[in-house]
């Protein structure tokens, strides 16, 4: 499967995903509620995925507000992604994806990731059942090149990468792992220059807000490729990093 998709609208939801887009329910006036019923388990995706949405606005305000407007603050305003399973989520419940496994090459201009692109899940507590578990991801996951911009700091655009994950609010990752590029035997060469695009890109998780990553690994043979704020697990974390990532 090639999956190339344009979407142009802004703010409204846009997933693009190999399986599935947007993984939502909806209340009667058209907005997004989480997805409490079904499962989502043992799917398997290969080929490619590619997508680029809707460009986000300027991430700062003006004047007074221009302190208040972070990017990841911003960044939860957009029920964007670009996923090898799905494009976005949000999961209440019990509801969970559970031992999916990605080997498409999955590329975005953001919230991009092997697994899912951008997630607003249900965890609150270090005891609380995982939102993805037990996932696998070798395919190689990319900033879009032309996703760049001079002018990075003001820009939501070209952020958000993640071998299983791109952006996650609220969510929790459990004994999921990655190894980027594997499934295509991907190499990295002083050609490859160009794919050295893209802020906070990690391992699992490319940026993560009252998140929780237990017993997540990378493996060899795989890669993380971006510019700035790349990290083996997480490429950008919100909260302590000690109360994130566990080893089990």
């Amino acid at each position: 499967l090639d999956d190339r998709t344009d979407v142009k609208s802004r703010k409204e939801p846009a997933g693009i995903g190999g399986l599935v887009g947007v993984l939502a329910e909806k209340n009667e006036d058209g907005s997004l509620a989480p997805q409490k019923s079904g499962s989502i388990q043992n799917l398997t995706m290969g080929g490619s995925v590619y997508g680029r949405l809707p460009k986000p606005e300027k991430a700062f305000g003006n004047g007074a507000d221009q302190d208040l407007q972070t990017p990841q603050k911003q960044a939860a305003e957009y029920p964007y992604g670009i996923g090898g399973i799905f494009g976005y989520a949000e999961l209440g419940g019990n509801v969970k994806v559970e031992n999916c496994q990605n080997r498409a090459s999955v590329t975005g201009n953001l919230f991009t990731g092997g697994i899912g692109g951008n997630m607003k899940g249900s965890y609150s507590g270090a005891a609380q059942g995982a939102d993805i578990e037990g996932c696998y991801n070798d395919g190689l996951v990319l900033c879009d090149e032309k996703a760049g911009h001079q002018d990075q700091e003001l820009e939501l655009e070209g952020r958000y990468f993640g071998g299983i994950l791109g952006f996650g609010m609220q969510t929790k990752i459990l004994t999921s792992s990655s190894a980027s590029g594997r499934a295509v035997g991907y190499e990295y060469t002083a050609n490859d220059r160009r794919t050295l695009v893209g802020q906070y890109v990690g391992g699992i998780l490319g940026y993560g807000d009252s998140c929780r990553l237990s017993g997540c690994s990378t493996q060899k043979d795989g890669y993380i490729l971006g510019s700035d704020y790349v990290g083996g697990i997480a490429g950008g974390l919100a909260n302590n990093i000690q109360d994130v990532i566990t080893g089990a």
